[in-house]
């Protein structure tokens, strides 16, 4: 469960720094929409609106096969 929690926290700070530093708005369905923008003094910004079910249910999901990957990896070892 923790390694799904840090693929998500990565995928959604990279894609938060993309929206700053270019300034797009990036949708990812149903889960968040990162807005980048220039505010009025010209300096970058960005917002994020998600929701949080959204992220768990992803989190659940490629938490899912992580315990099947490590029983199959270890079968052949005692």
């Amino acid at each position: 469960m923790v390694i799904a929690i840090g693929v998500i926290f990565i995928g959604a700070s990279l894609l938060a720094v993309a929206a700053f530093v270019n300034g797009i708005t990036i949708d990812v369905p149903f889960v968040a929409t990162f807005r980048g923008f220039v505010d009025s003094t010209g300096s970058n910004e960005v917002t994020v609106d998600g929701s949080w079910m959204a992220v768990l249910v992803l989190i659940v999901l490629l938490a899912a096969p992580l315990p099947f990957v490590a029983m199959t990896r270890h079968l052949d070892r005692p």
